[in-house]
């Protein structure tokens, strides 16, 4: 019979990086939910950005109390992106596998195990992800219940054919130690959706593990996309991946089929806020910023950005002035809605 010593030493070693910056505030239930894990043979790193807050001091108590931690603190300030792609870099040359659990996030105690399972059952499996709570909901749903293991590629097409993202934030997956090790840099910190986008970079080539358990809590606002979430980003990341990656994954037909959906959608969105901003003159710097965002994320992959906006904005208008009906409806719509957040 193994003792819990024995058992822990013939489970695969695995790496646990929590990189954080000023995430006192949640940076214990992290640490906690990591300690409290049910598997057991593994490292945890936890890497500070040049905290101005008490999360350094709650770091290094835990790591007096437990010698699986580690604390690192990065000589100078790095970016968000940066902080994760160094920690990433600290992890064991001995881990076969590799947990990130973001420092506003937490884990349920028995996430490593569950992953770990899917993972040693199915040698082909470079990620393994699960359910997760965002908020008050289930997301990452999706696959159909018994399978483990689906390709990577699926994966990828079903988020580009039909926009159900089964990979969710850092916090979800776990990763091949071996995956990260192959990139100096795992994400890139020149993408605008650096932790979905390395994603379709590296499923191409490995399968894709799932656990039909929740396994994970995040806040309503991830910690990468929280500076965002003003700007409504998501239709612009559906419209960059498809652009980028579309013509990979998908065949041509597809291809031009959902790339003009997506087009549609997202400009038609665009000259929708366009007509609002012009609308809502008393907040100019939200409306300069949301441009500045979405301008950059088409010049990202070098789309005709202002031709295209004046297109689906004539059409918009055009609609409007020949269409009395559609035009007064959406006023009243939009009256309406105005009203609602000027009283709450």
């Amino acid at each position: 019979m193994l003792t819990s010593n024995s058992k822990a030493r013939s489970e695969p070693f695995v790496s646990v990086v929590t990189p954080f910056y000023n995430t006192g505030q949640y940076l214990e239930e992290c640490i906690r939910s990591v300690l409290s894990q049910t598997y057991h043979n593994y490292e945890y790193l936890l890497v500070n950005n040049c905290s101005t807050d008490r999360s350094l001091d709650i770091a290094n108590t835990y790591a007096k109390k437990d010698s699986r931690i580690k604390v690192y603190t990065n000589i100078q300030f790095m970016t968000q992106m940066g902080n994760y792609n160094n920690a990433l870099r600290l992890i064991s040359k001995e881990s076969k596998y590799c947990k990130i659990v973001e420092a506003d996030n937490f884990v349920f105690s028995n996430c490593i195990q569950e992953m770990v399972d899917v993972a040693e059952k199915h040698p082909s499996v470079g990620v393994v992800g699960a359910l997760r709570i965002k908020g008050s909901t289930i997301g990452c749903k999706g696959l159909p219940y018994p399978s483990q293991k689906v390709k990577g590629t699926d994966v990828l097409r079903i988020y580009l054919m039909q926009r159900k993202n089964l990979l969710g934030n850092p916090t979800c997956n776990m990763i091949s130690s071996q995956l990260i090790r192959e990139r100096h840099d795992f994400y890139d910190e020149n993408s605008m959706l650096e932790d979905l986008e390395v994603f379709f970079q590296i499923l191409g080539n490995v399968d894709f593990g799932y656990v039909h358990q929740v396994l994970s809590f995040t806040r309503n606002q991830d910690s990468i996309t929280s500076s965002i979430e003003i700007y409504n980003p998501y239709l612009l990341h559906a419209y960059i991946l498809m652009a980028k990656y579309g013509k990979i994954y998908l065949t041509d037909n597809e291809y031009k089929k959902y790339f003009t959906e997506i087009q549609n959608e997202y400009f038609q969105y665009l000259a929708r806020c366009f007509i609002r901003s012009h609308i809502q003159r008393g907040e100019n710097e939200y409306w300069k910023e949301f441009w500045n965002y979405h301008k950059k994320g088409c010049d990202y992959i070098q789309c005709n950005y202002k031709s295209l906006l004046n297109e689906y904005i004539f059409d918009y208008i055009t609609d409007y002035l020949l269409n009395p009906k559609f035009a007064v409806r959406n006023l009243y719509h939009f009256v309406k809605n105005n009203r609602l957040k000027e009283k709450t």
